[in-house]
């Protein structure tokens, strides 16, 4: 004999055996990979955001974060925080169009390079 459901019991799509079994199947998968589990978004741009040499503006990415966390997501307050960002953006890819054009591989430089790019900035800016 078939149990028939009263009209105000809800009914799910999936029923509870199915739902054990999926769950089972999901966490034996998990067992079976010795890798954590993976980032909410491809890891080509998590690496290119969180790794110092792809991203040379990661200092001030993070200090507009915190401003932003600090101050209650109130953008008005982080302006500053946003324009020092935005600069940084802006010379760091002035710098990688110049090497394109010039040749130079790769167009972003390395972390030592731009050690050397900003030293020499800062010179030049002194002895000015």
């Amino acid at each position: 004999m078939l149990a028939t459901k009263s009209k105000h019991q809800k009914t799910s799509r999936f029923d509870a055996s199915f739902k054990f079994k999926l769950f089972a199947a999901v966490a034996m998968f998990r067992k079976d990979q010795n890798s954590p589990p993976s980032p909410p978004f491809p890891a080509t741009k998590l690496k290119r955001w969180t790794d110092e040499d792809n991203n040379p503006c990661k200092i001030e990415a993070n200090a507009s974060y915190q401003c932003l966390h600090d101050n209650n997501f109130d953008r008005k307050k982080c302006e500053g925080a946003f324009i020092n960002y935005r600069n940084c953006q802006k010379f760091w890819n002035n710098i990688k169009k110049e090497r394109r054009k010039q040749g130079i591989s790769p167009a972003m430089p390395s972390e030592k390079e731009r050690a050397e790019i900003l030293r020499s900035m800062q010179t030049d800016s002194a002895s000015t």
